[in-house]
């Protein structure tokens, strides 16, 4: 989808007249709009960042126990328990990703996955979209990690993430909002 066009029923509630890009690498773009509100006519130039969209993938190990992957997280300079979880390649089918970074990661491959939604990270400011899989009936093999990543494979009962959340010990919000989707889409309804 272009900038300033939606697939929605609401028209957006202004007129795009120019876009600038002040920053422009593979993994992130700052852009300014400057327009026009058509409510009342007045000017406005407004901040967009925009990122690939990635996937994030629960992956069921056993009905209670999980997979999850610990790092020191660059931006924040702190340990992150995460579910596994990677960029989107340009073109890329979301599931084809998610079965890529799943393997990569972790070294596991699924025979089962679901689709348990997606939404936008922040959708105020970016356009970044997250797919959010539930992988099961998981079988190990060899992680092919990236250069860059150093990664720790950890097994967590279902509960004690819950749990760790509740207590704000994983921070990741794509990892929070995972378990919950996890939760509704699939452990609820058992």
């Amino acid at each position: 989808m272009k900038k300033g066009q939606n697939n929605f029923s609401h028209p957006p509630p202004w007129n795009i007249t120019s876009s600038t890009y002040l920053y422009d690498t593979w993994w992130l773009k700052l852009r300014i709009d400057k327009g026009i509100f058509l409510k009342t006519g007045k000017p406005i130039e407004r901040s967009v960042i925009e990122r690939p969209s990635f996937v994030v993938i629960v992956p069921l190990l056993t009905n209670e126990t999980l997979i999850m992957t610990g790092q020191v997280r660059y931006g924040t300079q702190r340990y992150s328990l995460e579910f596994p979880m990677g960029f989107i390649d340009d073109g890329e089918d979301p599931l084809h990703a998610a079965k890529r970074e799943l393997q990569e990661e972790t070294g596991y491959s699924a025979e089962v996955w679901t689709n348990i939604g997606k939404q936008y990270s922040a959708s105020g400011f970016t356009n970044q979209q997250i797919h959010f899989f539930l992988a099961q009936k998981l079988k190990s093999g060899e992680k092919h990690q990236d250069d860059e990543e150093s990664l720790e494979i950890l097994t967590k009962p279902r509960k004690q993430v819950l749990a760790m959340i509740q207590r704000g010990e994983i921070h990741d919000t794509a990892t929070i909002v995972a378990m919950l989707r996890a939760q509704i889409f699939h452990f609820d309804k058992r």
